[in-house]
C-alpha cells in the first residue's frame, strides 16, 4: 500500500516538539548558527574597508594596527559558530533519535487493521529512512527561514542604511530568487513524494522477494518478482530524474541573483563613493554584506531540492502519527473469576459494509473446553483475535473474567492467555531465548521445566550448541513440528489462565501430530481451553462445540449431541470419517 502525503506545515511544531528537552541548546544554536553569516560579513567586509583606506593612504600601518583585533574578532568568531553549530547538530540529533523512540512505540500501539493496510516493507522504509529525515527536515526549514529572517534582511537593513539604490538591487534581486524558488515548491513536493513512494514499494518488493525465497523458487516466480523490483527502481530513478532536472531549473536564480547582488552593489557603490557619498570602508562593508546575502539565496536554491526530499519524508512520518492509536485501560485485576470469556453481542467486520459478526454472543466458563469448528472464512480465528483485542469489535463487548478487555492495560490482557497460533513466530535467536519470550522474568529452571513439559528435549540433545542453538530467521533451522513444540514450551512457561489453540496441530504429520498431542494434554490441565480446528477429531473431548459459519453459531453442543442433532456438525464429521478411512 502507498502512504499518500500531504502538506506538513502545520506539522512542524508536532515534529520539532521531539525536541523539547533541548530547546534551549537547540534555539542557541539555530539562532546562531543562522546569524553568523550576517556578523562574518560585516566584519569582513570590515577588514576589507580598512585594506582599502591603509592601501589608498598608502600606510600600512593602518591595518596592521587593527590586525591583532581582527583577528581575535575572526578565531572568536569562528570558536562562537562552532560551538553554535555543534548545539544546533546534536539537538537534532537528539530529536531524531526521540523521534525514531516515538514513531516506534505509535506503529507498536496502532491497531493491527491499521498496520496491516500497509506493508511491512513500507513500514520498514518509514522507520529507517523517513523519520531519519523528518526532523531533520523541519530543523532545516526552520534554519532557513531564520537565515533570510536574520542574516539576509539584518545585511539588506545594514545596506539600506546606507544607500536605498543599493538596498533595493540587493532586495529585488533576493526576493526574485525566492520568489522563483517558491514557486517550485509544489512540483518539487510532489515529485519527492512520488520517488518516497516509489523507494516503499522497492522495500516491498524486495521484503517479498527474500521472506518468500522458496515459494518463489518453487513455482517458478523469480523472473515475475525481479521484474516486479526492477520496475519499482526504474519508477524511482524516473523520479530521480525529473527531480535532478527541476532542481537545475529552480538553482538558477539564485545562482543569478548573485551575481546581480554582487554587481549592482559594486556599481551603485563606486558612484556614490566618487560623489562622496559613501565611504571606502561601508562601500567594502555594504559589498561583503551583500555578497552573503547572494551566497545564502545560493545555499537556499542548492538546498531547496534537499529539503523537499526531506519534506516528503516528514509528510509520512507525520501522516502515521495522525493514526489513533488503541487505547487500553487502567486495570490489572479480573473481576468475575468464574465466566473467563464472554461475547456480547458482537458485531464486526474486517472491510466497511461487510460484516462478518452481527450479533454473535457466547459464554465460556473457567476450566471449560470449547472448540470453534466449522468451513473456512467463517469467523473462528476472528474470534479468537477479538479475545486477545487483536481488533476492536464495531459493537458489542468482550469480556474477560468480567472485565470489558478495553478497560484492562495491554500487559494484563495479555498475561491472561496463552497463544499457540498454526505457524507460531520464531525470533532469530536461540532456542533457549525463543522459549524465555513467553515469560522474560523466568529462571533457567523454570524454563527448563518448560522444556520438558513441551517435549523439546527430545530433539534439544541432538542439536550442536542445545539451547544455544540459533533458529534463524522465522525458525527456519527448525521442522513444524520442533517450532509447534517450542511454542507450546513457551506457553507452558506463561502459565496463562487461558489457552488459545489456533488449528495448533493441522501442518504437522501424524507422528508430530501425536507428539503434540501428548504435549498439550498436560497444558491444558487446569486452564480454560479455547481450540480453533478443522481436524475435528482432536476436538472431540471439548465440553461444547462451536460450529462457525459465515460469522454466525449455526450449532452449538458437545460431540455426542452434534452428532445426535443430525446437522451442519454431522456432515462434517461423516466427510472427514470417509475422507480418512
Amino acid at each position: 500500500m502507498t502512504i499518500k502525503s500531504k502538506k506538513i506545515f502545520g506539522d512542524i511544531p508536532q515534529i520539532l516538539s521531539n525536541l523539547s528537552p533541548w530547546w534551549l541548546r537547540y534555539a542557541l544554536g539555530i539562532v546562531g548558527d543562522s546569524s553568523g553569516a550576517l556578523i562574518y560579513s560585516y566584519l569582513a567586509g570590515f577588514l576589507l574597508g580598512s585594506m582599502t583606506i591603509a592601501g589608498r593612504a598608502k600606510d600600512m600601518s593602518l591595518l596592521i594596527g587593527k590586525i591583532p583585533l581582527y583577528s581575535g574578532l575572526l578565531i572568536g568568531g569562528a570558536l562562537g559558530l562552532g560551538i553554535f553549530r555543534y548545539f544546533r547538530a546534536s539537538s537534532v540529533e537528539l530529536g531524531d533519535a526521540a523521534l525514531r523512540r516515538v514513531l516506534l512505540h505509535h506503529m507498536l500501539h496502532l491497531p493491527i487493521k491499521t498496520q496491516q493496510k500497509t506493508h511491512s516493507g513500507n513500514w520498514i522504509a518509514l522507520l529507517v529512512s523517513d523519520s531519519g529525515n523528518a526532523i531533520k527536515a523541519c530543523d532545516q526549514a526552520l534554519g532557513l527561514v531564520l537565515t533570510v529572517l536574520v542574516s539576509s534582511f539584518g545585511a539588506i537593513a545594514y545596506i539600506f542604511s546606507k544607500s536605498v539604490s543599493m538596498g533595493w538591487a540587493t532586495l529585488g534581486a533576493a526576493l526574485i530568487s525566492l520568489i522563483c524558488n517558491g514557486a517550485f515548491t509544489p512540483w518539487l513536493r510532489k515529485m519527492n513524494q512520488s520517488k518516497r513512494n516509489a523507494i516503499g514499494s522497492m522495500t516491498e518488493s524486495l521484503t517479498d522477494l527474500l521472506a518468500g525465497h522458496t515459494t518463489i523458487r518453487a513455482n517458478n516466480l523469480t523472473g515475475f518478482f525481479k521484474e516486479r523490483y526492477l520496475h519499482s527502481l526504474e519508477d524511482m530513478f524516473y523520479w530521480s530524474r525529473k527531480i535532478s532536472v527541476l532542481s537545475i531549473i529552480s538553482s538558477t536564480p539564485a545562482e543569478l541573483s548573485k551575481f546581480l547582488i554582487d554587481g549592482g552593489i559594486m556599481a551603485s557603490g563606486v558612484l556614490l563613493l566618487s560623489a562622496g557619498k559613501l565611504s571606502s570602508n561601508e562601500l567594502m562593508i555594504c559589498w561583503s554584506l551583500g555578497t552573503g546575502v547572494g551566497f545564502t539565496m545560493r545555499r537556499i536554491g542548492q538546498s531547496y531540492v534537499d529539503l523537499q526530499a526531506r519534506l516528503a519524508s516528514a509528510d509520512r512520518v507525520a501522516l502515521v502519527l495522525k493514526e489513533s492509536v488503541s487505547q487500553y485501560g487502567r486495570e490489572t485485576t479480573p473481576l468475575d473469576k468464574e465466566k473467563a470469556i464472554e461475547l456480547s453481542d458482537i458485531h464486526f467486520s474486517y472491510t466497511q459494509g461487510k460484516p462478518l459478526f452481527q450479533g454473535v454472543s457466547m459464554t465460556v466458563n473457567k476450566g471449560e473446553k470449547v472448540a470453534f469448528v466449522g468451513g473456512s472464512g467463517g469467523g473462528k480465528t476472528t474470534a479468537v483475535a477479538l479475545m486477545l483485542r487483536f481488533y476492536d469489535t464495531d459493537s458489542g463487548l468482550v469480556r474477560v473474567f468480567g472485565r470489558d478487555v478495553k478497560d484492562y492495560t495491554a500487559p494484563a490482557l495479555s498475561g491472561l492467555f496463552a497463544y499457540v497460533p498454526q505457524l507460531p513466530h520464531m525470533f532469530d535467536a536461540t532456542i533457549y531465548e525463543n522459549i524465555a519470550f513467553g515469560n522474560t522474568s523466568a529462571t533457567r529452571e523454570q524454563v527448563e521445566l518448560a522444556v520438558k513439559q513441551g517435549y523439546v528435549d527430545e530433539f534439544i540433545g541432538a542439536l550442536p550448541e542445545g539451547y544455544d542453538t540459533k533458529v534463524g530467521e522465522r525458525g527456519v533451522q527448525l521442522s513444524g513440528g520442533q517450532r509447534q513444540r517450542i511454542a507450546i514450551a513457551r506457553a507452558f512457561l506463561k502459565n496463562a489462565p487461558i489457552l488459545l489453540l489456533d488449528e495448533a496441530t493441522a501442518s504437522l504429520d501424524s507422528n508430530s501430530e501425536k507428539q503434540i498431542q501428548e504435549a498439550l494434554k498436560e497444558l491444558i490441565q487446569g486452564r480454560t481451553i479455547i481450540m480453533v480446528a478443522h481436524r475435528l477429531s482432536t476436538t472431540t473431548s471439548a465440553d461444547n462445540l462451536y460450529v462457525l459459519e459465515e460469522g454466525e453459531i449455526v450449532e452449538k453442543g458437545s460431540h455426542e449431541e452434534l452428532l445426535a442433532l443430525n446437522g451442519k456438525y454431522a456432515m462434517l464429521w461423516n466427510t472427514q470419517m470417509e475422507i480418512t478411512y
